[in-house]
């Protein structure tokens, strides 16, 4: 993350337009690099609606998140260590009816600036901003945000949309990731493109 010399990017947001996009490869991948770079780091999958840190990693869903924060489990059977040297994980954990209560909480503020101490950098894994709400409320706890998009799937309309509301909440924008780009198909790709607003009830 090179955007700003002077800033600190501690907590990194990833998040994308709409669903299949690849944002949590990404992140994944992501950490993976850092720690390549011999820092620690601790993925958090927020997106508790679609999961899916624990099969990338192939870890138990549960504990997770939603234990820590509920306190029925505590940070060293929540935290996971991946098989990727200098990372960690926190996945999910158990479903719950109200993910945007439990991603807006205090608790959750709590835990991670306690994790701070733990890692040099955290990257939370969220739902698509694009569709869900939920991210909206997390940015209150990250530095910068990277969006995600994949080529042939992502509609300008519906990047434009999502760019536009996360400036309107004076997000901090680092990166845009252009995810499976094929040159051999870009020359049309923005003169034939359709536009949808991909319903909230396909996400689930």
């Amino acid at each position: 993350v090179y955007s700003d010399p002077d800033k600190d990017y501690k907590v990194l947001m990833v998040s994308s337009s709409s669903k299949g996009e690849g944002k949590s490869t990404i992140a994944a991948n992501m950490a993976v690099t850092f720690a390549e770079a011999e820092k620690s780091v601790l993925i958090v999958d927020l997106d508790l609606r679609r999961p899916t840190m624990h099969k990338i990693f192939g870890e138990n869903r549960e504990p997770g998140l939603v234990e820590m924060l509920f306190e029925t489990a505590g940070f060293d059977h929540s935290i996971k260590e991946t098989i990727a040297p200098n990372v960690d994980v926190i996945c999910a954990g158990k479903k719950t009816p109200e993910p945007a209560s439990v991603l807006d909480s205090q608790r959750l503020k709590t835990v991670i600036d306690k994790l701070k101490d733990r890692y040099d950098h955290i990257i939370l894994d969220t739902a698509p901003y694009g569709i869900i709400s939920d991210s909206a409320s997390l940015l209150r706890l990250t530095d910068g945000i990277i969006v995600v998009t994949r080529f042939g799937l992502t509609t300008k309309k519906e990047l434009d949309f999502t760019l536009d509301g996360l400036k309107h909440l004076n997000a901090n924008i680092v990166g845009l990731v252009l995810n499976a780009f094929d040159p051999k198909q870009s020359s049309d790709y923005y003169t034939n493109y359709y536009y949808y607003k991909r319903a909230y009830k396909d996400y689930y």
